[in-house]
């Protein structure tokens, strides 16, 4: 009997956490029986697709002229390399109406499309990658946050939506024994764009009364700006600029915090990586972090934007007035993402689409 195909439908893809967790998911499908199919509308690299899975670049390293047209290469695409019994679409909302749109185009209307998203709803309205009005092309949508939960049903109240979390690798990592703020090191891991915000840690750096250090891993479109704002604000001596590394956990034992000052997270798989290490993170209450960091349990809270705040935060640290974190609360905080816990949920998902 042939196996039943998972299609994952995307856009386009950089080089983080969204591509890692695709590739777990496919994994998790393919060691489940299914075939996987990854689809990617326009491919410009790098490479990021495991070696073991099905990856079909439809447009390589050619623009496309109207997102519209993702209708009709999908549709090309199934009409060559055959229908799926499922499809992913992720991780726009309006990637669930290029799917429904391709397989009603084919006579497919039976085939069921699961939205799976990695921020909030919002944030992908205001970049024009699809609203609420695209989720309901889906005949389910997967979330990782209950906030995101509660906001799709406020508009569309008979929608199925799963809260399923993100997957962590917890395997084999050995969290650090005890906190101590003698090496005032913090560590910021992830994309150098302008919605992560790293210029307010480093102007926050500027403005402490204690002395800090920075480890930066990670490039994008603002490192340029960022060094530059470091070395005008005077702390550039203090910033290790380290790049994108494959493996941003290869040494962490002497990191105080993960700070972040992102405008939104979906989720920040980063942080729970983190606290997966016993390492707090500091951050703003933004969706995606509110829903496990407890302040002085496990990380701590300051304003969005809020520089000046952030820097208040580092020197009550620094001073002991903010209370001390037990490595081992910031473990237990994250439990509920151990890596095969959530990858059963999404499977089982995709699995209930399939036989409804």
């Amino acid at each position: 009997m042939d196996k039943r195909i998972v299609d994952i439908l995307v856009p386009m893809s950089g080089r983080g956490g969204v591509e890692n967790v695709i590739n777990m998911v496919s994994d998790k499908l393919i060691q489940s029986g299914y075939r996987v199919r990854v689809v990617q509308m326009v491919y410009t690299g790098p490479e990021w697709v495991g070696s073991d899975i099905e990856f079909y670049p439809v447009l390589v390293k050619k623009k496309v002229d109207n997102v519209e047209d993702f209708v009709g290469m999908y549709a090309e695409f199934m009409a060559v390399h055959g229908r799926p019994d499922v499809v992913i679409a992720t991780p726009w909302p309006f990637m669930a109406y290029v799917a429904r749109a391709a397989l009603k185009s084919l006579g497919l209307e039976s085939v069921k499309v699961a939205a799976w998203l990695h921020a909030p709803v919002k944030v992908y309205k205001d970049n024009g990658t699809g609203g609420m009005e695209c989720l309901s092309f889906a005949d389910c949508t997967m979330v990782l946050t209950r906030k995101a939960v509660k906001q799709i049903k406020e508009v569309l109240p008979e929608h199925r939506v799963e809260l399923v979390g993100n997957p962590v690798d917890m395997t084999g990592i050995e969290p650090i024994s005890s906190w101590n703020l003698d090496n005032r090191t913090l560590l910021y891991v992830g994309r150098i764009s302008r919605e992560k915000r790293l210029d307010i840690i480093i102007d926050a750096m500027s403005k402490t009364q204690s002395m800090w250090k920075l480890r930066v891993i990670g490039d994008g479109d603002e490192l340029a700006s960022c060094r530059e704002r470091a070395e005008y604000s005077g702390v550039s001596d203090f910033i290790s600029w380290q790049g994108w590394k494959n493996n941003p956990w290869e040494d962490y034992n002497d990191v105080t915090a993960l700070v972040l000052a992102s405008d939104y997270e979906g989720f920040s798989l980063v942080a729970v990586e983190a606290l997966t290490r016993g390492i707090p993170v500091i951050s703003p209450p933004v969706d995606g972090i509110g829903e496990y960091i407890v302040p002085g349990v496990n990380g701590y809270f300051y304003r969005q934007g809020d520089s000046g705040e952030l820097a208040m935060v580092l020197d009550a640290l620094a001073g002991g007035i903010l209370p001390a974190v037990v490595p081992g609360n910031c473990v237990k905080s994250v439990a509920m993402y151990e890596k095969e816990k959530v990858l059963t949920g999404i499977l089982n998902v995709i699995e209930s689409l399939m036989d409804a």
